[in-house]
């Protein structure tokens, strides 16, 4: 097998740095996920509920909760760069 094109992950422990890509990432997702034009959820109806979650406000809310979850050694949060 040739794994010369094969994308190659690093899986690390999440820290207090990543919450903003975490969240980034989970709208994005979020938004490619549940599109659909034919029942009204169109990209420009996604982005408007997705962009709350990414306001100053919202992340400092985001670094504080999964900051403590983080800092919680009985969780496992982590993440994956390509």
């Amino acid at each position: 097998m040739d794994t010369k094109d094969t994308p190659h992950y690093i899986i690390r422990k999440a820290t207090i740095d990543d919450i903003e890509a975490i969240r980034r990432m989970q709208a994005q997702s979020w938004r490619d996920t549940y599109r659909n034009d034919e029942i009204g959820v169109t990209k420009e109806w996604l982005d408007e509920e997705t962009a709350s979650s990414l306001t100053p406000d919202r992340l400092a809310q985001s670094r504080e909760c999964l900051g403590a979850l983080l800092a919680d050694p009985t969780n496992f949060y982590r993440v994956a760069l390509l």
